[in-house]
């Protein structure tokens, strides 16, 4: 049995990891490709100036000599990217790779969580389901902290899951520790998993001293951030990170109202979630009852961590749909244990057939009394084939229901033109060469493509600053020209 869910375990990780890596060296020109072109140079900075960066995020060296950092998040994204470059070179390619591997195994996770708790069954149709949503299949591949926080909190829900079932207690907490602390690493959405880890640990009357020491261990790495911050700029809020939690949370939530941004969060959810899956998922709701054991106590867990994460950075969410990525564990359990269910309900079944549904052996061993509890909890499909049909059903319209959108994201182009003056900057100008780009305007909107592919200081049209190289930009017509003008 543990053969079987080990060899399990890595189709999932190797089909996601096929499906993820179709497209992964495209240039970036596409409409959330701003988050690979940044982190991509930043890595890039991580490799160039070395010890100079003293590990902080370097996204340009002025002329003056000093760096520009960007303090916005914590930095285990952009050194992942670095660690990339470091091994198999820098391309657009080995930026993509580390969420493409984060959300890989971040299917596997689903699929063993799903089986520990409820089942093979479970597990492996909840890691399909995640796999066949837009939002997999688009953001998974794309470098932003979402994915990378998702992969580690589903190592702390697989902890958790362990825990629940009294399965080898001390690996169990040793994931939630250790996934926490990268989850936190990651990004400010990996502090959501706190509140999970707490609400599991009090239903588990967990000793009061391992909830204050995790919870000590958290508020440590939040405050090392501003602490780090000082120590690279000289200010807990440099690099203007104060005004980007300002931005990002709430604040500003009464511009557009608390109803608006639901209907925005409902409008992001539908489309790279699928109508199809928050159907099904919530339909869980109608057989909750049926477990009522320490088994559920994690799904409120993991939304929780989803949800709250998007409401706290409101603003933020509004504005960028992969805010919800976190959501995608509880909505592919959920769906998946919804869909048994159902199956379970219906008393006859749907088509006559003398195939019959394989089971999973019940034997006498540890492996066969999981699924034989599992058994008990969601009763078998009735042995027809046509009860194969729903969960095909289900998973088929979930894939192609956005199909249409899914293209057209994959598709976009709306970045070429940065893109153009990017590499004509690095292929014309020296490594050493001061470039001022006019209008200021397309400088500020595009300057993670620019300094990806450009390689080089930017300063604006209206900056007095010193420079080799002048790039005028005309966006209507989409042209631009490149010529010397060296005013050093």
């Amino acid at each position: 049995m543990r053969y079987r869910i080990l060899i399990t375990s890595v189709f999932v990780f190797a089909l996601s990891f096929w499906i993820l890596s179709r497209n992964i060296s495209d240039p970036f020109t596409g409409i959330h490709d701003h988050n690979g072109a940044r982190f991509g140079n930043i890595a890039k900075n991580y490799l160039k100036y070395g010890q100079e960066t003293r590990l902080g995020q370097v996204e340009q060296k002025n002329s003056d000599g000093s760096f520009e950092y960007y303090t916005h998040y914590p930095p285990l994204l952009s050194l992942s990217i670095a660690a990339s470059y470091g091994i198999f070179g820098a391309s657009e390619g080995t930026t993509r790779i580390i969420p493409v591997f984060a959300t890989s195994f971040t299917m596997a996770l689903l699929f063993l969580i799903g089986y520990i708790l409820w089942g093979w069954r479970v597990g492996i149709f909840a890691s399909f389901l995640a796999l066949a949503t837009p939002m997999v299949r688009y953001f998974g591949a794309n470098p932003v902290h979402e994915t990378l926080v998702t992969f580690f909190a589903s190592i702390v829900f697989l902890g958790l899951a362990l825990v629940v079932k009294n399965k080898n207690q001390k690996l169990g907490y040793w994931l939630v520790f250790t996934g926490s602390v990268l989850a936190a690493l990651s990004g400010w959405g990996g502090y959501f998993v706190a509140p999970a880890t707490i609400l599991i640990f009090w239903k588990l009357k967990t000793d009061r001293k391992i909830i204050i020491f995790y919870l000590s261990i958290l508020l440590a790495l939040f405050l090392g951030h501003f602490i780090f911050v000082r120590y690279l700029t000289g200010s807990f809020l440099g690099g203007e990170l104060g005004g980007a939690f300002l931005y990002r949370s709430g604040h500003t939530l009464q511009e557009f109202g608390v109803l608006k941004l639901l209907s925005q969060l409902r409008l992001w959810a539908s489309t790279l979630f699928t109508v199809s899956l928050l159907l099904t998922a919530s339909s869980w709701i109608f057989f909750w009852r049926k477990y009522r054991n320490r088994s559920v106590w994690l799904i409120p867990g993991m939304f929780i961590f989803g949800a709250l994460y998007p409401l706290i950075f409101s603003n933020a969410a509004y504005v960028h749909n992969y805010f919800i990525f976190g959501l995608l564990p509880v909505l592919a359990i959920c769906g998946s244990l919804a869909t048994f269910s159902f199956l379970a309900r219906l008393k006859k079944p749907l088509f006559i057939s003398p195939l019959r549904i394989p089971r999973l052996s019940t034997g006498e061993n540890e492996a066969g009394k999981k699924e034989a509890d599992f058994q008990k909890e969601i009763p078998p499909f009735q042995g027809r084939i046509g009860f194969i049909l729903i969960p095909v059903i289900v998973l088929f319209l979930v894939a192609f229901e956005r199909q249409t959108f899914l293209e057209a994201l994959e598709n976009s182009k709306t970045e070429e033109l940065a893109y153009e003056i990017g590499t004509t900057i690095k292929d014309q100008t020296d490594k050493d060469d001061v470039i001022l780009i006019s209008p200021s305007t397309f400088l500020f909107s595009r300057k993670t493509f620019l300094s990806y592919y450009g390689e080089r200081t930017l300063v604006a049209s209206e900056s007095d600053q010193k420079y080799t190289w002048r790039v005028l930009v005309d966006e209507p017509t989409r042209s631009f020209r490149l010529f010397r003008e060296n005013t050093k």
